[in-house]
């Protein structure tokens, strides 16, 4: 057996792999949730920029049963548009809007930092096993 060889993970490895974890994981904890307003107040919000702004990932359903998906480019006091879509304002009767679902962030962050040490132990103990032959 040689008493030289290093049996831990390469110096900085578990740092990486668990940022990275961290980074994917935030990437993916995001959901449209419904904006709790009435049908008939929701057009004054929206042009308050209470609600909505350029950028922001919607949802809308207008009074008709039209349902659009899109991000946000443009807003006035008549309409939302993006993504080759005009919404008249007052038309809108639901609104989702994507947000970060903080609980579910967290979950997957803790799991992928777990998951990116666990990984490294793992490689660790095969590596001992290894050089043991």
């Amino acid at each position: 057996m040689n008493s030289n060889i290093s049996h831990a993970a390469p110096a900085g490895f578990v740092g990486r792999a668990a940022m990275l974890a961290v980074l994917v994981a935030l990437a993916g904890c995001t959901s449209l949730q419904r904006v709790s307003a009435e049908p008939e107040d929701l057009p004054d919000r929206i042009r308050a920029g209470d609600l909505v702004r350029a950028g922001d990932r919607i949802a809308v359903t207008t009074g008709d049963g039209t349902q659009y998906a899109f991000t946000v480019a443009h807003l006035d006091a008549e309409t939302l548009s993006g993504d080759g879509v005009r919404v008249p304002i007052d038309d809108v009767v639901t609104l989702r809007t994507e947000r970060i679902d903080v609980v579910r962030t967290a979950g997957a962050a803790g799991g992928a930092v777990a998951a990116a040490y666990i990984a490294a132990a793992v490689a660790a103990f095969l590596s001992m096993l290894e050089a043991l032959d």
